[in-house]
């Protein structure tokens, strides 16, 4: 019975997904899911001359896609802060992939607070995450990699059984195999949340490392890297705290920043 289910909704999905890249569905999914996102980050309109100044931003990095620019409403602000820009795919259900284009936010205080600097490199840093398409498909890998992994435990349930009953006494065994089975899902789960966790960080240091190179944007990037440090208090190198985080830690982009900084400085 717990094989057919899980079988069926294997099918369900790709089926889902299968259904979801014919045009006429995935432009209904695509409307569908902007409007989910405008629910979720904001739908007011930014100021022309602010918009003007973002969309000159992508002229000069020579980004052709088309991205729909928002200001980011009283929910989005409580996550990303007063001053900050995210960029996001619509998916619909939040994980499976349409042909939205791609939504920039910006907050409240971003023109007001960030320099001139700051803002150049930010901007720059979520124009290559939409150049690159870091973020859409990652939502569905994710999910894919996690019901995978979920899979193969259940799939195991026997074996631990059958291998774990020759070294653990029988009236402790019951128990003990739950433990097993528990520690193993947790390991099963934990891998996709660490291999998402990693690929935030690489995708991250990209758009960094790509945002200086093009817009020379260093002294942006030191300065607001040096702002969320000083404000949100994290760890500055701590592995451990680096596993478990979707940033590079400010250690590490603070020097390859330097470093470019001094690779741009020398060919000047």
């Amino acid at each position: 019975m717990k094989k057919k289910l899980i079988y069926s909704i294997a099918a369900l999905i790709v089926g889902i997904l299968l259904l979801s890249q014919e045009p006429q569905i995935n432009s209904k999914l695509a409307t569908a899911a902007c409007k989910q996102a405008g629910k979720m980050f904001g739908t007011r309109p930014l100021d022309p001359q602010q918009e003007e100044k973002i969309r000159a931003i992508a002229h000069k990095m020579n980004i052709q896609e088309t991205i729909v620019i928002r200001k980011a409403n009283a929910s989005a602000l409580q996550g990303l802060g007063y001053y900050n820009a995210f960029m996001y795919f619509p998916a619909f259900l939040k994980f499976i992939p349409t042909n939205a284009p791609a939504h920039l936010f910006v907050s409240e205080g971003f023109f007001e607070d960030l320099s001139q600097e700051e803002q150049l490199f930010l901007i720059g840093h979520e124009l290559i995450h939409i150049k690159k398409r870091h973020t859409k498909y990652i939502h569905l890998a994710y999910w894919l990699l996690l019901c995978l992994f979920v899979l193969f435990w259940w799939r195991i349930q026997k074996r631990l059984k059958l291998f774990f009953r020759n070294f653990i006494h029988p009236k402790r065994f019951s128990f003990a195999l739950r433990c097993i089975q528990a520690i193993v899902l947790y390991v099963c789960v934990a891998i996709p949340n660490l291999s998402y966790l990693a690929y935030r960080r690489h995708m991250e240091r990209i758009a960094d490392k790509q945002s200086i190179e093009i817009l020379s944007s260093y002294d942006g990037a030191l300065k607001l890297i040096d702002r969320w440090q000083n404000e949100y208090h994290l760890p500055e190198n701590k592995r451990l705290f680096g596993l478990l985080a979707d940033h590079p830690l400010h250690e590490e982009r603070k020097n390859y920043c330097l470093a470019l900084k001094k690779q741009f400085e020398g060919t000047a």
